[in-house]
């Protein structure tokens, strides 16, 4: 029995010296992500002279999708509460993701005020803040490619109208002007102090003004932070609209000779997969090579893909993020499907070639936005499989975070960090991704908060006021309760729906928003300016949605973080 159980002693502190062993998976040390990394995105900055009455962004539109419009303040207070979203980053984050969609129609006022908040809270916080293109920040409300309706739709006019003079309209850029922009905003972070420790690189010098977003043109970037030995983290900023290798198409088409299907752009994303051939302008790489080019070398301890639309967006159209079985079962339909499809008709798929910008045998993640989400994912979800079935039967997969919108409901930036466990534990706003990261959320407004809660029962008493003082003002809607009425002429609710509110309504309201902010000092001089503007903003998005709503219209009581 001695000798057995001396056997059996030597027998275990083998096989924990064996567990112990580097390169062992089985208890291989967890490595300790380097940076923190701030994601936003999703801010649709929407110009005053964009009119509700296209075919994308109208009132019969709005009803069927939930951000097609939104109530008038929300919109006019679209690029303040840019910046103030920017100021919720805590000074630690050492990057900023801006996640695309910064516009609503990729107008040229929309994005000049988008580039002004991104490089103004850069210089004052000295941040580093990369972009990436989304399908809003160069089509018409995120889905038309035709230039006469950006046009028309950016500058207030129908089709029988007489268009203003040259030097008075706003004017639509083209995808090519867009990407060059970001590209050159990007390539300012190289101006900041020496301590940044940041590496980036993209393909704008070598962007083609011929081609479009149909025809092969992207902006990929490769952003490396070189930190002690393999503790490097590496990003690929990835152009999520590069649709050259797809059949997606802004008017009605026939897909195939079987099947048929209708798209328009925006619907959802792609990346380019199949190298091709440039002719007398010589050979074009696919953004799936480029990207995998550029990661040549060492393999860095931790890889993230950010980019507007998530990775299961990708030739599908997904509303959501991964959330469970449902979701892998229409994951394994469309992976059937699309090899079947790649067999038989030689189409070519992004989901089925992604699995090349995997680091393999180290963390993998996915920073997306696109999705409006109202909050961050819930622990277990998240997980993208990359490589078509076999990808999705071999378990080659991303985490994907998620990060929501800075205006809609509920307004928020996240950060990407270490897996703290207590933190994880007692923080409700901290989603736990795997042993080496997490995903904290920090609203822009937290009506659970005792000091927001105390501003925003203090702004609907203002809003109330402004009700019971304007009976008589001419409105196209009248309402009892002066706090509902107040609402109304501020633009703070769905009244914009009203098939009988006009441009002259939105902008009635936008004027006495103004002047609500305006006289707002006197009423309550220890309120700050971003603080009034943050609340307001909560409460249209909650109003937009049907949240905080009681028997009676408006209720703080139920305004409830879920």
């Amino acid at each position: 029995m001695k000798d057995r159980g001396h056997t059996c002693g030597w027998l275990v502190l083998w096989i924990s010296v064996l567990l112990a062993a580097p390169g062992c998976s089985g208890n291989r040390p967890a490595s300790v992500l380097p940076i923190r990394i701030g994601l936003l995105a999703d801010s649709q900055i929407t110009s005053p002279r964009s009119t509700p009455e296209c075919l994308y962004r109208s009132k019969s539109m709005d009803r069927r999708v939930e951000c097609a419009i939104r109530p008038p303040a929300l919109e006019h207070l679209a690029a303040e509460m840019l910046q103030i979203a920017l100021d919720q980053f805590p000074s630690d984050v050492d990057i900023i993701l801006y996640l695309g969609d910064g516009a609503n129609s990729g107008g040229a006022d929309e994005l000049e005020a988008v580039f002004a908040a991104l490089e103004g809270h850069r210089k004052k916080s000295r941040i580093p803040i990369f972009m990436v293109i989304g399908n809003h920040d160069y089509l018409g409300a995120g889905n038309t490619s035709d230039p006469l309706i950006r046009f028309l739709l950016l500058n207030c006019l129908r089709l029988e109208e007489v268009p203003p003079l040259p030097a008075t309209y706003n004017r639509p850029l083209s995808k090519y002007e867009v990407l060059r922009r970001i590209s050159e905003f990007n390539r300012a972070n190289g101006s900041l102090p020496a301590h940044t420790s940041f590496r980036y690189a993209d393909n704008g010098d070598i962007l083609d003004p011929n081609l479009d977003h149909g025809g092969g043109l992207y902006l990929a970037g490769h952003l490396v932070c070189p930190r002690e030995g393999d503790k490097a983290v590496e990003i690929f900023l990835a152009d999520t609209s590069d649709y050259v290798d797809t059949s997606i198409k802004p008017e009605l088409t026939i897909w195939d000779p079987f099947i048929p299907r209708w798209d328009f752009y925006g619907m959802q994303g792609s990346v380019s997969s199949r190298d091709r051939d440039g002719g007398t302008s010589g050979p074009r790489r696919s953004q799936i090579s480029y990207l995998r080019d550029c990661a040549a070398g060492p393999p860095p301890e931790f890889r993230f893909i950010a980019s507007h639309y998530p990775p299961d967006n990708l030739d599908r159209k997904r509303d959501d993020i991964p959330t469970g079985w449902f979701f892998e079962a229409g994951n394994l339909l469309h992976g059937t499907w699309e090899l079947v499809e790649t067999t038989l008709f030689g189409s070519s798929y992004a989901n089925q070639k992604i699995q090349h910008w995997r680091n393999k045998g180290r963390p993998n993640y996915w920073l997306s936005a696109h999705t409006h989400r109202r909050t961050l994912m819930r622990p277990g979800h998240g997980q993208t499989h990359a490589g078509g079935l076999a990808g999705l039967l071999t378990g080659a997969t991303f985490q994907n975070i998620n990060v929501g919108s800075t205006t809609d409901f509920r307004a928020h930036v996240a950060v990407v960090e270490p897996f703290s466990k207590p933190q994880a534990r007692h923080d409700k706003h901290v989603r736990r991704i795997d042993r080496h990261v997490q995903v904290r959320e920090i609203p822009v407004f937290d009506p659970g908060a005792t000091r927001e809660r105390e501003l925003l029962e203090r702004v609907l008493a203002g809003i109330e006021a402004q009700g019971r003082e304007n009976r008589t003002a001419a409105h196209r809607i009248a309402y009892q309760n002066d706090l509902q009425f107040g609402l109304s002429l501020l633009g703070l609710n769905r009244d914009y729906q009203d098939e009988h509110w006009t441009m002259s309504d939105t902008e009635e309201a936008c004027r006495r928003l103004d002047g609500f902010l305006d006289a707002w000092p006197a009423r309550a001089p220890g309120d700050e300016r971003a603080d009034v503007v943050r609340c307001l903003a909560f409460i249209a998005s909650a109003s937009e949605v049907g949240a905080c709503r009681g028997k009676d219209g408006f209720d703080p009581d139920r305004c409830r973080c879920p």
